[in-house]
């Protein structure tokens, strides 16, 4: 069950957040969160992270896994799965996974939205279980996802009347994302 939910400004950005707090745990050997559609991004520090777990050089492991562009790194996607790190016993590089897996479910879209929320709950069996987490923690997490991931969430304005921003994912060309990244640049702070 999904806790209601009221509104609460940390760092001028306004969540959504649980009652009481959230309850969530990773669940042994689920990866539904590793199967949904979409991309895995990277900061420079994760890229790092994975390619020194790996044994490997940064632009090696970059050269062999990391689309790039102007503005973002993510994980190339191989064909028959979401992630090239993902096996049949899960994360094969869980001890250094991108702060976007690390922070999951606790993304500003998410726990943003109460919908969202209850949305990602029904392929995510950890959401609702587990130890109480407090909102301090969860608000952190989504401000670190916030802070690693600038570019793919909407800047704030004093005329915005969008309550959450929603990282820019699943744009369905380069024109749409270019127009957000324009957006992004000749909006005032």
């Amino acid at each position: 069950m999904v806790a209601p939910f009221t509104r609460e400004w940390k760092s001028g950005h306004c969540y959504a957040v649980s009652v009481g707090g959230f309850r969530f745990t990773c669940i042994r050997g689920c990866t539904a969160c590793c199967d949904q559609r979409g991309f895995v991004y990277l900061t420079e520090a994760d890229l790092k992270r994975a390619a020194a777990f790996l044994g490997m050089t940064a632009r090696a492991f970059e050269r062999l896994y990391v689309y790039r562009t102007r503005h973002l790194l993510r994980l190339r996607k191989p064909r028959a799965s979401q992630c090239p790190f993902l096996t049949a016993n899960g994360c094969s590089i869980h001890p250094a996974k991108p702060t976007q897996c690390r922070t999951f479910p606790f993304w500003p879209e998410l726990v943003g939205d109460a919908a969202a929320w209850k949305e990602t709950a029904q392929y995510c069996p950890g959401i609702g279980q587990g130890r109480l987490i407090s909102i301090e923690n969860v608000l952190r997490r989504a401000n670190e996802m916030r802070e690693s991931y600038p570019e793919m969430y909407e800047p704030r304005t004093a005329v915005q009347t969008r309550t959450y921003s929603r990282p820019i994912r699943r744009a369905s060309s380069s024109s749409s994302r270019q127009r957000s990244y324009s957006a992004r640049t000749t909006s005032s702070p």
